[in-house]
């Protein structure tokens, strides 16, 4: 069909331009064809198929994400998604809340969207340099793909998890700085990227909890622990005036805090066994 009404346009701008021609060779001066009357027919003609026109290319530029290039990229993040699924921990409240934001964003504007997803990332991969370099870059400020680098140097992020980080924000990069992307593509990039940015976030909080020494203890042991009482000392500073809270609790009672300890205003300073 499509091509049947490119073939008719063709005869109709024929046509209309052999007329065109013979009327502009004629002797008449009651009637007067110029280039920019040529021209002006020629843009009504072809108005109705602007819309179509997704890609421009220029030497070995293209103003569009190729559709393939996202379907690759999807394939690599769901095959990197199912390796790790054994190894996956829940998802935490300030992941999901980010993951909802952009999604929600994604509705009505998917570069956007895009745009809050390539700074999301950017500031998961930060902390987590931040926290994982010590000194060594302390004041210098890194672009994303160094600390991405510098990352797997370390052997934090396995070596093709950060090259399809650094394809993902690629395309997050291209599409904010105008190249066109389709809508269900921006959509699909969307699905992947947080998935991707719930995964750079797992690999965080799994450096960020890893303990310094681990030894071997009696279950004796365990049941003593279990037994034990403690002493937790919190404060909330984030008040007209801060207060320090001293709590002597058992194991349950920890555990109870502990849940939901990322809501409240006030942060664990001391924790120290007593029974």
């Amino acid at each position: 069909m499509r091509k049947l009404m490119i073939r008719n346009l063709w005869w109709i701008t024929a046509i209309l331009a052999l007329i065109l021609l013979i009327i502009h060779s004629l002797p008449s001066q009651k009637i007067v064809v110029d280039s920019t009357s040529v021209i002006l027919i020629l843009v009504i003609l072809l108005s109705p198929f602007l819309s179509a026109i997704r890609k421009i290319k220029y030497g070995d530029f293209e103003a569009e994400i190729d559709p393939k290039e996202v379907e690759r990229i999807r394939n690599n993040v769901d095959a990197q998604m199912a390796e790790s699924k054994a190894t996956e921990t829940g998802q935490t409240p300030e992941i999901e809340t980010t993951v909802q934001q952009i999604r929600s964003i994604g509705e009505t504007d998917p570069v956007i969207a895009l745009a809050k997803l390539r700074i999301e990332i950017e500031k998961v991969v930060l902390r987590l340099h931040k926290r994982s370099q010590s000194d060594r870059f302390h004041g210098r400020q890194l672009s994303l793909g160094k600390m991405i680098h510098n990352l797997t140097t370390q052997e934090i992020f396995p070596q093709q998890f950060s090259g399809t980080i650094r394809e993902v924000i690629s395309i997050c990069n291209r599409a904010v700085h105008g190249e066109e992307i389709r809508e269900k593509d921006a959509e699909l990039m969307l699905e992947v990227g947080t998935s991707l940015l719930e995964r750079i976030f797992d690999f965080s909080m799994d450096f960020l909890l890893k303990p310094d020494e681990s030894n071997l203890i009696s279950q004796n042991e365990v049941d003593d622990y279990n037994r034990s009482r403690y002493r937790l000392v919190s404060i909330i500073p984030y008040v007209e005036k801060p207060v320090r809270n001293v709590r002597i609790v058992d194991q349950k009672e920890l555990n109870d805090f502990l849940e939901g300890y990322n809501e409240y205003a006030e942060f664990i300073v001391e924790l120290t066994r007593i029974i």
